[in-house]
């Protein structure tokens, strides 16, 4: 193999190299965007908490009592007399 052939070899593994990773950066950022439409449920643009309570709230059999669990958080800075 000459210098002239070893050279386009080279280039052409190159250019197959740049299109390879760019290709894998694309369906990483398709990905990505995906999973974020898919957890992003209120639509504000934010993954955030409330996101991730609605979440939970669909699950089936899955319930809060409201009451025992604000019991909960509230005695860690009041009295049973206040709560």
């Amino acid at each position: 193999m000459n210098k002239i052939e070893l050279k386009d070899v080279i280039e052409n593994t190159g250019n197959e190299v740049k299109n390879a990773v760019s290709k894998g950066k694309d369906i990483v950022f398709d990905s990505k965007d995906k999973v974020f439409d898919a957890l992003d449920i209120n639509n504000d643009g934010r993954v955030d908490t409330e996101d991730i309570i609605i979440l939970g709230l669909r699950i089936p059999g899955v319930h809060i009592e409201r009451e025992e669990f604000l019991r909960k958080q509230f005695m860690k800075n009041y009295s049973n007399d206040i709560i």
